[in-house]
Protein backbone atom coordinates (compact mmCIF):
# COMPACT_ATOMS: atom_id res chain seq x y z
CA UNK A 1 0.00 0.00 0.00
CA UNK A 2 2.76 2.41 0.98
CA UNK A 3 4.64 1.52 -2.24
CA UNK A 4 1.57 2.38 -4.33
CA UNK A 5 1.19 5.69 -2.47
CA UNK A 6 4.83 6.66 -3.17
CA UNK A 7 4.47 5.73 -6.83
CA UNK A 8 1.33 7.84 -7.08
CA UNK A 9 3.12 10.86 -5.54
CA UNK A 10 6.05 10.44 -7.93
CA UNK A 11 3.68 10.24 -10.87
CA UNK A 12 1.89 13.42 -9.81
CA UNK A 13 5.25 15.21 -9.35
CA UNK A 14 6.53 14.10 -12.78
CA UNK A 15 3.25 15.14 -14.38
CA UNK A 16 3.50 18.54 -12.69
CA UNK A 17 7.04 19.06 -13.98
CA UNK A 18 6.02 18.03 -17.47
CA UNK A 19 3.08 20.44 -17.53
CA UNK A 20 5.28 23.23 -16.14
CA UNK A 21 7.91 22.61 -18.81
CA UNK A 22 5.26 22.65 -21.51
CA UNK A 23 3.83 25.88 -20.15
CA UNK A 24 7.29 27.44 -20.02
CA UNK A 25 8.06 26.29 -23.54
CA UNK A 26 4.73 27.66 -24.70
CA UNK A 27 5.55 31.05 -23.14
CA UNK A 28 8.95 31.11 -24.74
CA UNK A 29 7.55 30.10 -28.12
CA UNK A 30 4.96 32.87 -27.81
CA UNK A 31 7.70 35.38 -26.96
CA UNK A 32 9.68 34.32 -30.05
CA UNK A 33 6.56 34.63 -32.21
CA UNK A 34 5.94 38.15 -30.86
CA UNK A 35 9.45 39.14 -31.90
CA UNK A 36 9.12 37.61 -35.34
CA UNK A 37 5.76 39.32 -35.93
CA UNK A 38 7.30 42.81 -35.77
CA UNK A 39 7.26 44.23 -39.29
CA UNK A 40 8.96 47.21 -40.94
CA UNK A 41 11.73 47.59 -38.37
CA UNK A 42 14.22 45.66 -36.29
CA UNK A 43 13.01 44.76 -32.75
CA UNK A 44 14.63 46.76 -29.96
CA UNK A 45 14.93 46.75 -26.18
CA UNK A 46 11.50 48.35 -25.72
CA UNK A 47 9.97 45.36 -27.52
CA UNK A 48 11.98 42.99 -25.33
CA UNK A 49 10.79 44.47 -22.04
CA UNK A 50 7.21 44.74 -23.25
CA UNK A 51 7.16 41.04 -24.12
CA UNK A 52 8.96 39.91 -20.96
CA UNK A 53 6.57 41.85 -18.72
CA UNK A 54 3.47 40.38 -20.37
CA UNK A 55 1.45 38.90 -17.44
CA UNK A 56 0.27 36.07 -19.71
CA UNK A 57 3.83 34.83 -20.21
CA UNK A 58 6.12 33.12 -17.73
CA UNK A 59 9.76 33.32 -18.83
CA UNK A 60 12.68 32.07 -16.79
CA UNK A 61 15.90 34.05 -16.47
CA UNK A 62 17.55 31.77 -19.01
CA UNK A 63 14.68 32.21 -21.47
CA UNK A 64 14.79 35.99 -21.08
CA UNK A 65 18.53 35.93 -21.78
CA UNK A 66 17.95 33.78 -24.88
CA UNK A 67 15.25 36.14 -26.08
CA UNK A 68 17.48 39.19 -25.62
CA UNK A 69 20.33 37.40 -27.43
CA UNK A 70 18.00 36.70 -30.34
CA UNK A 71 17.14 40.40 -30.61
CA UNK A 72 20.82 41.40 -30.40
CA UNK A 73 21.74 39.08 -33.27
CA UNK A 74 19.06 40.70 -35.43
CA UNK A 75 20.80 44.09 -35.24
CA UNK A 76 22.80 45.51 -38.14
CA UNK A 77 23.95 48.91 -36.82
CA UNK A 78 25.59 51.54 -39.01
CA UNK A 79 28.62 51.60 -36.71
CA UNK A 80 30.17 48.87 -34.56
CA UNK A 81 30.85 49.05 -30.84
CA UNK A 82 34.61 48.74 -31.46
CA UNK A 83 34.51 51.71 -33.84
CA UNK A 84 32.68 53.85 -31.30
CA UNK A 85 35.22 52.86 -28.67
CA UNK A 86 38.09 54.05 -30.89
CA UNK A 87 36.31 57.35 -31.58
CA UNK A 88 35.76 58.13 -27.91
CA UNK A 89 39.26 57.08 -26.89
CA UNK A 90 40.61 59.54 -29.48
CA UNK A 91 38.31 62.27 -28.13
CA UNK A 92 39.45 61.73 -24.56
CA UNK A 93 43.12 61.59 -25.50
CA UNK A 94 42.75 64.97 -27.23
CA UNK A 95 41.71 66.64 -23.94
CA UNK A 96 45.03 67.85 -22.54
CA UNK A 97 43.50 70.42 -20.22
CA UNK A 98 40.10 71.94 -19.57
CA UNK A 99 38.55 74.68 -17.47
CA UNK A 100 34.77 74.78 -17.28
CA UNK A 101 32.45 77.13 -15.35
CA UNK A 102 28.83 76.20 -14.71
CA UNK A 103 25.88 76.70 -12.37
CA UNK A 104 23.48 74.10 -10.98
CA UNK A 105 19.86 75.04 -10.33
CA UNK A 106 17.93 72.49 -8.27
CA UNK A 107 14.18 71.99 -8.66
CA UNK A 108 12.78 69.44 -6.22
CA UNK A 109 9.23 69.62 -4.86
CA UNK A 110 10.06 69.20 -1.18
CA UNK A 111 12.91 69.61 1.28
CA UNK A 112 12.71 65.89 2.05
CA UNK A 113 13.56 65.06 -1.56
CA UNK A 114 16.49 67.46 -1.53
CA UNK A 115 18.32 66.30 1.59
CA UNK A 116 21.02 64.69 -0.53
CA UNK A 117 21.08 67.44 -3.13
CA UNK A 118 22.75 70.82 -3.43
CA UNK A 119 21.18 74.10 -2.51
CA UNK A 120 18.91 75.93 -4.93
CA UNK A 121 21.80 77.46 -6.88
CA UNK A 122 25.48 76.53 -6.75
CA UNK A 123 28.25 77.74 -9.07
CA UNK A 124 31.34 75.71 -9.93
CA UNK A 125 34.64 75.96 -11.72
CA UNK A 126 36.26 72.65 -12.58
CA UNK A 127 39.68 72.29 -14.20
CA UNK A 128 42.28 69.66 -14.95
CA UNK A 129 45.70 69.58 -16.57
CA UNK A 130 48.08 66.61 -16.66
CA UNK A 131 47.68 65.04 -13.20
CA UNK A 132 46.33 68.21 -11.56
CA UNK A 133 42.72 68.92 -10.55
CA UNK A 134 40.72 71.91 -9.34
CA UNK A 135 37.16 72.37 -8.05
CA UNK A 136 35.79 75.73 -6.91
CA UNK A 137 32.30 75.79 -5.37
CA UNK A 138 30.47 79.02 -4.53
CA UNK A 139 27.14 78.84 -2.73
CA UNK A 140 25.89 76.98 0.32
CA UNK A 141 24.56 73.43 0.08
CA UNK A 142 22.87 73.84 3.49
CA UNK A 143 22.39 76.84 5.82
CA UNK A 144 25.56 76.27 7.89
CA UNK A 145 27.75 75.33 4.94
CA UNK A 146 30.86 77.25 3.89
CA UNK A 147 30.03 79.93 1.37
CA UNK A 148 33.00 79.07 -0.83
CA UNK A 149 35.27 76.03 -1.01
CA UNK A 150 38.24 75.44 -3.31
CA UNK A 151 39.74 71.96 -3.52
CA UNK A 152 42.85 71.57 -5.62
CA UNK A 153 45.41 68.89 -6.27
CA UNK A 154 48.75 70.25 -7.47
CA UNK A 155 50.17 66.84 -8.34
CA UNK A 156 51.66 66.42 -4.88
CA UNK A 157 49.25 67.60 -2.21
CA UNK A 158 45.53 68.17 -1.78
CA UNK A 159 44.63 71.72 -0.73
CA UNK A 160 41.33 72.72 0.87
CA UNK A 161 40.69 76.48 1.00
CA UNK A 162 37.54 77.64 2.79
CA UNK A 163 36.07 81.12 2.93
CA UNK A 164 33.26 81.15 5.52
CA UNK A 165 30.93 84.14 5.41
CA UNK A 166 31.15 84.68 9.20
CA UNK A 167 34.75 83.74 9.97
CA UNK A 168 38.28 84.23 8.65
CA UNK A 169 39.44 81.98 5.81
CA UNK A 170 41.29 78.77 6.58
CA UNK A 171 43.02 76.02 4.64
CA UNK A 172 44.36 72.47 4.97
CA UNK A 173 47.16 70.82 3.02
CA UNK A 174 47.53 67.05 3.08
CA UNK A 175 48.81 64.16 1.00
CA UNK A 176 46.77 61.38 2.59
CA UNK A 177 43.26 62.46 1.59
CA UNK A 178 41.45 60.85 -1.35
CA UNK A 179 40.95 62.73 -4.59
CA UNK A 180 37.28 61.72 -4.44
CA UNK A 181 36.63 65.12 -2.88
CA UNK A 182 37.14 66.50 -6.39
CA UNK A 183 34.38 64.33 -7.86
CA UNK A 184 31.42 66.54 -8.80
CA UNK A 185 28.75 64.36 -10.47
CA UNK A 186 26.96 67.22 -12.24
CA UNK A 187 30.09 68.48 -14.03
CA UNK A 188 29.15 68.73 -17.75
CA UNK A 189 32.07 66.55 -18.89
CA UNK A 190 30.35 63.69 -17.06
CA UNK A 191 27.10 64.43 -18.88
CA UNK A 192 29.08 64.23 -22.13
CA UNK A 193 30.53 60.92 -20.80
CA UNK A 194 34.04 62.08 -21.75
CA UNK A 195 35.75 62.55 -18.39
CA UNK A 196 37.82 59.75 -16.91
CA UNK A 197 36.56 59.29 -13.34
CA UNK A 198 39.80 57.47 -12.47
CA UNK A 199 41.36 60.93 -12.21
CA UNK A 200 39.28 61.41 -9.06
CA UNK A 201 40.03 57.95 -7.62
CA UNK A 202 36.51 56.77 -8.44
CA UNK A 203 36.72 52.94 -8.65
CA UNK A 204 35.29 51.25 -11.72
CA UNK A 205 32.77 49.31 -9.62
CA UNK A 206 31.15 52.58 -8.56
CA UNK A 207 28.46 53.91 -10.86
CA UNK A 208 29.68 56.83 -12.94
CA UNK A 209 29.26 58.21 -16.45
CA UNK A 210 32.09 56.92 -18.59
CA UNK A 211 31.22 55.90 -22.14
CA UNK A 212 34.60 54.28 -22.74
CA UNK A 213 34.11 51.90 -19.81
CA UNK A 214 30.56 51.30 -21.04
CA UNK A 215 31.74 50.43 -24.56
CA UNK A 216 34.49 48.15 -23.26
CA UNK A 217 31.91 45.82 -21.73
CA UNK A 218 31.98 43.35 -24.63
CA UNK A 219 29.04 40.95 -24.55
CA UNK A 220 27.03 43.24 -22.29
CA UNK A 221 26.92 46.50 -24.27
CA UNK A 222 25.36 46.54 -27.73
CA UNK A 223 24.77 49.02 -30.55
CA UNK A 224 21.22 48.75 -31.87
CA UNK A 225 20.12 49.36 -35.43
CA UNK A 226 16.92 51.31 -34.95
CA UNK A 227 17.55 55.07 -34.58
CA UNK A 228 15.49 57.07 -32.11
CA UNK A 229 14.66 60.77 -32.11
CA UNK A 230 15.98 62.73 -29.11
CA UNK A 231 15.14 66.43 -28.92
CA UNK A 232 14.62 66.52 -32.69
CA UNK A 233 17.84 64.64 -33.50
CA UNK A 234 18.14 61.13 -34.98
CA UNK A 235 20.39 59.15 -32.65
CA UNK A 236 21.82 55.65 -32.57
CA UNK A 237 21.36 53.75 -29.32
CA UNK A 238 24.04 51.97 -27.28
CA UNK A 239 22.61 49.96 -24.40
CA UNK A 240 22.80 47.18 -21.89
CA UNK A 241 20.03 45.71 -19.72
CA UNK A 242 19.82 48.80 -17.51
CA UNK A 243 21.23 51.78 -19.44
CA UNK A 244 20.78 53.52 -22.77
CA UNK A 245 23.02 56.14 -24.40
CA UNK A 246 21.84 58.13 -27.42
CA UNK A 247 24.58 59.33 -29.80
CA UNK A 248 24.25 61.92 -32.56
CA UNK A 249 26.07 60.81 -35.76
CA UNK A 250 25.96 64.40 -37.09
CA UNK A 251 27.97 65.62 -34.08
CA UNK A 252 30.73 63.01 -34.12
CA UNK A 253 28.54 60.58 -32.15
CA UNK A 254 28.35 62.92 -29.15
CA UNK A 255 26.05 62.03 -26.26
CA UNK A 256 22.60 63.61 -26.52
CA UNK A 257 20.84 61.61 -23.82
CA UNK A 258 21.59 59.09 -21.08
CA UNK A 259 18.95 56.90 -19.41
CA UNK A 260 19.15 54.63 -16.37
CA UNK A 261 16.44 52.05 -15.69
CA UNK A 262 15.40 49.84 -12.79
CA UNK A 263 13.73 46.48 -13.41
CA UNK A 264 10.89 45.14 -11.26
CA UNK A 265 10.35 41.45 -10.51
CA UNK A 266 7.96 39.27 -8.55
CA UNK A 267 8.90 36.05 -6.68
CA UNK A 268 11.73 35.48 -4.27
CA UNK A 269 13.51 32.91 -6.40
CA UNK A 270 16.29 34.28 -8.58
CA UNK A 271 15.63 31.75 -11.33
CA UNK A 272 11.83 31.72 -11.31
CA UNK A 273 11.16 35.38 -10.64
CA UNK A 274 9.05 37.06 -13.30
CA UNK A 275 9.89 40.41 -14.87
CA UNK A 276 6.96 42.79 -14.50
CA UNK A 277 8.49 45.86 -16.12
CA UNK A 278 11.24 48.43 -16.11
CA UNK A 279 11.04 52.00 -14.90
CA UNK A 280 13.21 54.95 -15.75
CA UNK A 281 15.28 56.18 -12.79
CA UNK A 282 17.42 58.92 -14.35
CA UNK A 283 17.50 60.85 -17.61
CA UNK A 284 20.23 63.29 -18.66
CA UNK A 285 19.62 65.49 -21.71
CA UNK A 286 22.40 67.53 -23.31
CA UNK A 287 21.28 70.68 -25.16
CA UNK A 288 22.90 73.20 -27.51
CA UNK A 289 26.15 71.34 -28.08
CA UNK A 290 29.21 73.37 -29.15
CA UNK A 291 32.10 72.00 -31.22
CA UNK A 292 35.48 72.45 -29.49
CA UNK A 293 37.49 70.53 -32.08
CA UNK A 294 38.82 66.96 -32.29
CA UNK A 295 35.26 65.64 -32.27
CA UNK A 296 34.59 67.09 -28.80
CA UNK A 297 31.09 68.55 -28.53
CA UNK A 298 29.99 69.80 -25.12
CA UNK A 299 26.54 70.94 -23.97
CA UNK A 300 25.61 74.49 -23.04
CA UNK A 301 22.75 73.20 -20.89
CA UNK A 302 22.20 69.87 -19.15
CA UNK A 303 18.86 68.68 -17.78
CA UNK A 304 19.14 65.91 -15.21
CA UNK A 305 15.72 64.50 -14.30
CA UNK A 306 15.18 61.93 -11.55
CA UNK A 307 12.20 59.58 -11.38
CA UNK A 308 10.57 57.27 -8.85
CA UNK A 309 8.99 54.27 -10.63
CA UNK A 310 8.52 56.34 -13.74
CA UNK A 311 7.09 59.37 -11.94
CA UNK A 312 9.12 62.55 -12.14
CA UNK A 313 10.70 63.39 -8.78
CA UNK A 314 12.80 66.46 -9.49
CA UNK A 315 15.31 68.08 -11.78
CA UNK A 316 18.73 69.73 -11.78
CA UNK A 317 19.53 72.09 -14.63
CA UNK A 318 23.19 72.86 -15.32
CA UNK A 319 24.01 75.99 -17.29
CA UNK A 320 27.52 76.28 -18.72
CA UNK A 321 28.95 79.80 -18.66
CA UNK A 322 32.47 79.22 -20.00
CA UNK A 323 34.62 76.40 -21.39
CA UNK A 324 38.30 76.53 -22.27
CA UNK A 325 39.84 73.41 -23.80
CA UNK A 326 43.55 72.90 -24.52
CA UNK A 327 44.34 76.57 -23.87
CA UNK A 328 47.05 75.75 -21.34
CA UNK A 329 46.65 76.15 -17.56
CA UNK A 330 49.69 77.23 -15.48
CA UNK A 331 50.72 74.98 -12.59
CA UNK A 332 50.30 77.92 -10.20
CA UNK A 333 46.53 77.81 -10.86
CA UNK A 334 46.40 74.52 -8.94
CA UNK A 335 48.84 75.46 -6.15
CA UNK A 336 48.17 79.13 -5.32
CA UNK A 337 44.60 78.70 -4.07
CA UNK A 338 44.93 79.82 -0.43
CA UNK A 339 43.64 83.37 0.24
CA UNK A 340 45.70 85.94 2.14
CA UNK A 341 45.38 85.94 5.93
CA UNK A 342 44.06 82.35 5.92
CA UNK A 343 45.06 80.16 8.85
CA UNK A 344 46.81 77.19 7.24
CA UNK A 345 47.18 73.72 8.74
CA UNK A 346 49.96 72.22 6.63
CA UNK A 347 50.05 68.48 7.20
CA UNK A 348 52.75 67.97 4.57
CA UNK A 349 55.30 70.24 6.25
CA UNK A 350 54.01 69.86 9.80
CA UNK A 351 53.34 73.58 10.23
CA UNK A 352 50.51 75.90 11.21
CA UNK A 353 50.87 79.46 9.95
CA UNK A 354 49.06 82.52 8.71
CA UNK A 355 49.18 82.94 4.94
CA UNK A 356 50.93 86.17 3.94
CA UNK A 357 50.69 88.15 0.75
CA UNK A 358 53.60 86.16 -0.69
CA UNK A 359 53.09 85.22 -4.34
CA UNK A 360 53.21 81.53 -3.50
CA UNK A 361 53.45 79.11 -0.61
CA UNK A 362 57.14 78.64 -1.41
CA UNK A 363 57.74 82.35 -0.90
CA UNK A 364 55.94 82.15 2.40
CA UNK A 365 58.06 79.21 3.52
CA UNK A 366 61.25 81.09 2.64
CA UNK A 367 60.10 83.98 4.78
CA UNK A 368 59.19 81.60 7.57
CA UNK A 369 62.55 79.84 7.35
CA UNK A 370 64.40 83.15 7.37
CA UNK A 371 62.61 84.33 10.48
CA UNK A 372 63.38 81.00 12.17
CA UNK A 373 67.13 81.37 11.42
CA UNK A 374 67.09 84.89 12.81
CA UNK A 375 65.39 83.68 15.97
CA UNK A 376 67.90 80.83 16.30
CA UNK A 377 70.80 83.29 15.94
CA UNK A 378 69.29 85.49 18.64
CA UNK A 379 68.96 82.55 21.01
CA UNK A 380 72.54 81.39 20.38
CA UNK A 381 73.92 84.90 20.84
CA UNK A 382 72.02 85.44 24.07
CA UNK A 383 73.11 82.07 25.45
CA UNK A 384 76.77 82.74 24.60
CA UNK A 385 76.60 86.11 26.34
CA UNK A 386 75.18 84.57 29.48
CA UNK A 387 77.92 81.92 29.49
CA UNK A 388 80.62 84.62 29.21
CA UNK A 389 79.13 86.53 32.12
CA UNK A 390 78.98 83.36 34.25
CA UNK A 391 82.64 82.56 33.49
CA UNK A 392 83.71 86.13 34.40
CA UNK A 393 81.80 86.07 37.69
CA UNK A 394 83.26 82.67 38.54
CA UNK A 395 86.83 83.91 37.96
CA UNK A 396 86.18 87.02 40.07
CA UNK A 397 84.79 84.88 42.90
CA UNK A 398 87.77 82.49 42.84
CA UNK A 399 90.27 85.43 42.79
CA UNK A 400 88.66 87.10 45.82
CA UNK A 401 88.57 83.80 47.70
CA UNK A 402 92.32 83.17 47.09
CA UNK A 403 93.18 86.68 48.35
CA UNK A 404 91.14 86.13 51.48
Amino acid sequence: MFYCFVCSCLLVWVLHLSLTALADNASFDQAISSIDEIQGRVPDDDDYFQICSDPNLSLSAQERASLFGRIVHMQKPKILREELLSIFEAKRNSLQDCKISYTNNVFFPSAEDRKHQYGDKISFVFAFSKNKLYLDRTGKRWPTDTERLIISYDGDALIFSRDPDSDSPNADINREISLRFLYEPYMPLYAAMLFNADRCDIPTEMFHFDLIDFLKANGRTHVFQQEKIVNGTNCIVVLDAGQRVFLDPERDFSVMRYELFLQEFVSDSLESRRLTGRFIRLRIDNHDLVDYGNGVWLPTKVERTEFDKGERRGQIITTVTNIQINKGIPDSFFSDTIPDDALVSDGVRGMVYRQSDSPSINGLLKGTAKSKRARTFQIVSTTAGIIVIIIALTRLYLKRRSVA
